[in-house]
């Protein structure tokens, strides 16, 4: 399965999208296109209630409110991140940037209070990057530029937790995405040479990855 380029090309002013033309769209239209490449009631709709949802079990189970940031944080792109991928087949490089940006000081505050390491957050950054930037040199049509730049990210996040989150997010994404693969293939709503985004599968591995940890603090 070859993906697509991270960034495909979508004609100017397609209806429903939301997404602007490269070249001639202002900053502000292409960073709104960028969180929300469909901005339709229902698909807002539906990020909303995602969003709300992962959010509310991940600060409901953190056990000190210097998490809550970082947990926020990682609900807000990962619902971002998975519902834009899953429509589009694209992962902007901005929102990988921001993300992992924003996951600095958010992880570094709650380091500051004496929860998960900070050494951690940064050598899980690396090592995922490792993982996924072998997995796209060695097999390009399961994983995409994307989502090689999204694994830093939450890498950083399920590191931070500990090396078993970090491994545990790793596991379930590839199986997330084995199981939506080979149900899509069984159901012949898939073919073989179908794309199925991996991006949804990563965030929602290291979300429960992420839960799992913190149930046991």
């Amino acid at each position: 399965m070859t993906p697509p380029a991270e960034h495909r090309a979508v004609p100017h002013g397609t209806p429903g999208t939301g997404t602007a033309d490269a070249a001639t769209g202002t900053p502000r239209r292409r960073l709104l296109d960028d969180v929300f490449p469909r901005r339709d009631r229902r698909t807002l709709t539906v990020t909303a209630v995602i969003w709300f949802a992962t959010a509310a079990v991940l600060v409901a189970r953190s056990p000190h409110p210097a998490l809550w940031p970082a947990l926020v944080g990682l609900a807000t792109f990962g619902t971002c991140i998975a519902v834009g991928d899953a429509l589009t087949r694209r992962i902007p490089n901005r929102l990988n940037a921001a993300a992992l940006v924003s996951s600095l000081p958010l992880l570094g505050l709650a380091a500051a209070a004496g929860y998960g390491s900070a050494i951690g957050a940064a050598a899980g950054a690396g090592a995922a990057f490792a993982v996924y930037a072998v997995l796209w040199l060695v097999a390009p049509g399961a994983v995409g530029a994307g989502d090689v730049k999204l694994a830093p990210y939450l890498g950083a996040v399920t590191a931070f937790l500990g090396w078993s989150c970090w491994g545990r997010a790793l596991v379930l994404g590839m199986v997330l995405q084995g199981v939506v693969v080979a149900g899509g293939l069984l159901t012949r709503r898939l073919g073989r040479s179908s794309h199925v985004a991996h991006g949804p599968a990563m965030c929602l591995g290291a979300v429960l990855a992420v839960l799992e940890a913190l149930s046991r603090w």
